[in-house]
């Protein structure tokens, strides 16, 4: 049995059916869901991991670290600052984890 349905954008004049994604498209690369990320950071759901890190703004992308670019770093009014890497396919034997931790 399905567990879930198709999802629906409705609007005031129209329905949009979004289609499933195959992951090896090279469309919706690791760049393309950063850029998303970073021009609308209120999708990601940082408050419901910890409160006190939520209403983050964007401040800047790939900050260049001693172990590779972190893909971007947003801060908060209180100024609590948040990192965040993604991953799509994390390769290699690192886990995301430690390549983050490395970078600071």
């Amino acid at each position: 049995m399905k567990q879930h349905t198709t999802p629906l954008i409705i609007t005031k004049n129209k329905t949009v059916i979004l289609e499933k994604i195959q992951l090896n498209d090279t469309t919706y690369n690791e760049q393309w869901i950063q850029d998303i990320c970073f021009n609308n950071s209120s999708i990601l759901p940082i408050d419901e991991i910890e409160p006190s890190f939520g209403g983050c703004i964007s401040i800047c992308k790939e900050l260049k670290t001693e172990s590779g670019p972190c893909d971007f770093i947003l801060l908060n009014e209180e100024g609590f600052i948040t990192i965040v890497e993604f991953k799509l396919n994390s390769g290699g034997i690192q886990r995301p984890g430690e390549k983050l931790l490395d970078k600071f």
